[in-house]
């Protein structure tokens, strides 16, 4: 039995049986090897592999769809289709090389990419950040590690390129007391009130503050437990989805003014829903919402 490796994702290993002394097995195992490992090209070049990057690019996002949360398989979309495809997208895979995909990193970084076609999305022009570049270069590795795998390409060029270093960022700076308390009062009575104070007060992200409800509050204790996030889901832009990590999914602890912030929050909201007559589960079942219109 030998292994020839899979065709069309099913394991191929065909089997023979042989009678004869050790010398002859050997002389007819190399010999049903070779006729077999032949056969299996040919067979490998009849499923309509990939040929171009731009194939292989569609097929592998197409696979990984399932695999990612859809704002990082948007995000795997863009990088290839802005900055890749345009540069490498009719290349043969075998034909593309270290220097090729060095030469790309390069002109994104000094910002002489081709320019898209009028009305399309992609590079505006102006030189991309290193971090930029080492996203796109990461993707672009999946990519050929992918390719690698079926054997359209017998090494991948991305390992051998260099990372760009990345740029020194400037320090972030957070407000201090009194431009906490003067922004807060500012932003006192506005619809997205109680939304910054979850931001402000407990360091939700965005998505998580977005994606409270009420059942995952007990203001009699004094705790939240952050068990979702609003973002880009499978039903689009405002999904409700799982927490970005694991370690996401944890309790927060109300301060006394904010337990009474949200009760208050709650009565108002519970008035609202009443008055309107589209979509009230949504009012009463979430903390914070967009404003109705």
């Amino acid at each position: 039995r030998v292994y020839i490796g899979r065709i069309a994702g099913k394991r191929h290993d065909p089997s023979q049986a042989f009678r004869g002394t050790l010398r002859e097995a050997k002389v007819a195992f190399a010999k049903f090897y070779a006729e077999k490992r032949a056969s299996a090209h040919l067979s490998l070049a009849s499923t309509s592999m990939p040929t171009t990057l731009q194939g292989l690019v569609t097929e592998w996002l197409n696979l990984t769809r399932s695999k990612v949360a859809a704002k990082t398989h948007e995000s795997y979309r863009d990088a290839l289709s802005n900055y890749v495809l345009p540069t490498l997208g009719t290349k043969a895979l075998k034909r593309i090389t270290t220097r090729d995909l060095e030469h790309l990193f390069a002109a994104m970084q000094e910002g002489r990419l081709p320019k898209p076609a009028d009305g399309d999305r992609g590079w505006r022009g102006g030189p991309l950040s290193s971090r930029t570049v080492r996203l796109t270069r990461a993707v672009l590795r999946q990519v050929f590690d992918q390719a690698r795998r079926w054997r359209c390409v017998e090494d991948n060029p991305v390992a051998d390129t260099v990372a760009p270093r990345l740029q020194p960022t400037f320090p972030k700076t957070a407000l201090d007391r009194a431009e906490y308390a003067a922004f807060m009062a500012a932003a006192a009575g506005e619809h997205y009130y109680v939304f910054l104070r979850l931001l402000f007060d407990l360091g939700l992200r965005p998505g998580e503050a977005a994606g409270l409800r009420w059942e995952d509050v007990d203001l009699d204790r004094g705790v939240v437990v952050v068990r979702h996030s609003v973002g880009l889901g499978d039903e689009g832009p405002g999904s409700l989805k799982d927490p970005k990590t694991r370690s996401s999914v944890r309790p927060a602890h109300l301060a006394p003014v904010l337990v009474e912030i949200l009760r208050g929050h709650r009565i108002l909201q519970a008035e609202l829903a009443a008055c309107v007559r589209t979509r009230p589960a949504v009012l009463s079942e979430a903390i914070t919402y967009r404003r109705q219109t």
